[in-house]
């Protein structure tokens, strides 16, 4: 509403809006176009004082008839013929002024025409009654109670509350399954000579104990008594039974050599040295190996 359209001058009276569906509002000011001027710009911004002339105003715009009632002297005559107006109709219904002026406990017009808040905490579902909405507006302007819901009767608040701890399950379990699809990192280690299985982190932990070279190695070797696969790789196959059977090997050179288990063997010599276990070679690589000392001379 521009103020080329608003005839009301600076003076000092009572003034009246009036809205398209026939609600009203009675005020009085010194200066009457500067005060009507400041009801636009609170409404237009939403930030009015009066609840119901905002409703209103959200509703069916800021679209309002603007009238001088009476032109009085002083602002003492003003307040007084205000008094008489609001006196007079303050039982209609079509009338949005919250409290009958200057002159009245404001407590009393607040136990006529509001009704009581509840304020709840969404969290400890600890609730307190306001009955005035001058205590409510106390109560916002000093702490700004964070993570609460009001409405006018605690069956209402219940409500909001569980509605306000969905949105922040929904809104909050976009941030936290994130990490459901990310893939484990790291790797399984197996020892063959003790039979140890674990677990390694990063390729740093692995060169600690000598099992970097394994990490690499696409067969099924153990290198340096080690052997290490990538989590998420299909290696449980791969996994040999460890013998603590003692092996012993004679080479063609006359050369003897014990090994603690046939894995170890197998380590040192190659996989082939597993066909001598199981019958199907004499020799490999020039060694006769037994589990035993009973091979011939």
């Amino acid at each position: 509403m521009k103020k080329k359209h608003i005839n009301i001058p600076a003076r000092c009276g009572v003034y009246q809006a009036v809205s398209e569906n026939g609600y009203y509002y009675i005020g009085r000011s010194v200066n009457m176009r500067r005060r009507v001027l400041q009801h636009i710009k609170q409404l237009q911004q939403g930030s009015h004082k009066n609840p119901k002339w905002q409703h209103i105003a959200e509703k069916h715009g800021c679209t309002f008839k603007w009238s001088v009632l009476a032109y009085t002297d002083s602002a003492e005559s003003a307040i007084a013929y205000e008094r008489h107006l609001l006196e007079l109709y303050w039982n209609d219904e079509k009338l949005i002024n919250v409290r009958k002026g200057d002159a009245f406990e404001v407590i009393e017009n607040e136990r006529s025409k509001r009704k009581p808040k509840y304020i709840m905490n969404v969290w400890t579902k600890g609730y307190m009654r306001v009955n005035f909405t001058t205590e409510w507006q106390e109560i916002i302007g000093k702490w700004r109670l964070p993570n609460t819901v009001e409405a006018t009767t605690l069956s209402k608040c219940y409500q909001l509350q569980h509605q306000w701890m969905l949105n922040f399950l929904k809104q909050n379990e976009k941030k936290f399954c994130k990490k459901k699809n990310r893939q484990l990192k790291g790797y399984h280690i197996r020892n063959i000579y003790t039979g140890y299985i674990g677990y390694a982190r990063t390729t740093h932990e692995l060169r600690k104990i000598n099992a970097l070279a394994s990490a690499f190695s696409k067969t099924n070797s153990f290198l340096n008594g080690w052997q290490v696969r990538r989590i998420g790789s299909d290696w449980s196959w791969n996994v040999p039974n460890v013998h603590s059977v003692a092996v012993y090997g004679l080479h063609v050179t006359g050369k003897i050599k014990q090994w603690k288990s046939q894995t170890s063997c197998e380590s040192d010599l190659g996989h082939g040295a597993n066909m001598v276990f199981i019958g199907k070679l004499q020799t490999y690589k020039g060694w006769a190996l037994r589990t035993d000392r009973g091979w011939h001379a």
